[in-house]
């Protein structure tokens, strides 16, 4: 059985984020795109190996100008691309939240507590 992914806004955590179609000169495409629900929130999350989270100015994360955020996403260790935020539990500054890697199969998974990065073994438990 195939488990959901369920990507979670970097800025707006509590928030799950809409997978979206984009469109490239009149053609719809799936580019695996992912927007935050918040109004006037231009955060998005492409799926990628150098894509992740970036904030988009204008009408469309494709005709729009991109910027990463200026923090260093964190990237899995084996596919190298940026991981996405599928749980956050709040707690002030000691929020923790559970990043994965996007790759269908791959059980990458690192946690940070606030701002601070955790290592922990990919099978240890979230509570």
């Amino acid at each position: 059985m195939q488990s959901v992914q369920t990507f979670l806004c970097d800025k707006h955590p509590l928030l799950k984020m809409d997978r979206i179609e984009v469109s490239e000169e009149g053609k719809k495409e799936n580019f695996g795109v992912f927007k935050c629900p918040k109004p006037l929130c231009n955060r998005f999350y492409f799926l990628g190996e150098n894509c992740g989270y970036v904030d988009s100015v204008g009408e469309s994360p494709l005709k729009g100008k991109l910027s990463t955020n200026s923090d260093p996403q964190l990237r899995c260790s084996l596919h190298k691309s940026p991981l996405y935020l599928s749980a956050f539990k709040p707690n002030g500054d000691e929020s923790l939240r559970i990043w994965r890697c996007a790759h269908g199969g791959c059980e990458e998974m690192k946690t940070t507590i606030g701002e601070t990065y955790c290592k922990r073994p990919s099978n240890a438990p979230v509570r």
